[in-house]
């Protein structure tokens, strides 16, 4: 059984801050998020995240901070999984796999049109 924890959150809450620990990996089941980076004073927004996107993604590397800011848009919902949870669910769920993979390649494509856009 996973460990998991739910999390009911109203608009503009914040999730995680840029440079805090990584240590989970978040599930959107309700509601939208958006995620920004802060440099040299000025925040520039990367993507909005929905219903069945995952973001958090970084704890899962050699990174030990947040390279980011998450905050709520609306009203959301959020599953939060630990990341030692989550290596396990990576490596005995290929369904959970795939979709976070896709996830992950939504991301990139996202960090690159905002690099683009911001330039």
């Amino acid at each position: 059984m996973l460990s998991i924890r739910f999390l009911q959150l109203q608009p503009g809450e914040t999730v995680f801050t840029q440079g805090e620990l990584a240590n989970s990996v978040f599930y959107i089941s309700s509601g939208s998020v958006r995620i920004y980076i802060t440099q040299r004073g000025e925040s520039r927004r990367i993507t909005d995240l929905h219903s069945g996107d995952f973001f958090g993604e970084h704890c899962l590397s050699h990174y030990s901070c947040r390279p980011n800011t998450a905050t709520t848009l609306d009203k959301t919902t959020l599953v939060e999984i630990e990341k030692h949870e989550m290596v396990k669910v990576l490596e005995g769920k290929p369904r959970w796999r795939e979709t976070f993979i896709r996830n992950l390649i939504d991301l990139k494509i996202a960090l690159e049109s905002a690099l683009i856009q911001n330039g």
